[in-house]
């Protein structure tokens, strides 16, 4: 909780505790920009995940696309079908 929060409640039970992390030392680094990816994450043996992929895919994919043309889906999960491993295979949708 940081000091200004810590006056807008009346207590004497609450205390403030500084950073534990030591933002000198430990400060970000510039990097290279990331490039822009989407994650689907769940059992590609599972019927609903398997059409939400293929409805993301086909629906909503493109349309993100336009804004962002090199985006990139990554499809992870347990036990992909097929049909999952066909389509990712041959789309030509930055899968």
């Amino acid at each position: 909780m940081s000091e200004k929060d810590a006056q807008l409640i009346p207590s004497e039970r609450v205390k403030v505790i500084p950073f534990g992390i030591d933002t000198e030392f430990f400060s970000l680094q510039k990097q290279p920009p990331i490039e822009p990816t989407l994650i689907f994450s769940g059992n590609m043996s599972y019927a609903p995940n398997i059409h939400a992929v293929k409805w993301f895919v086909e629906l909503c994919l493109p349309i993100i696309q336009q804004t962002v043309p090199d985006v990139k889906l990554l499809i992870a999960g347990a036990t992909p079908t097929t049909e999952v491993r066909i389509q990712t295979l041959f789309s030509s949708r930055n899968l």
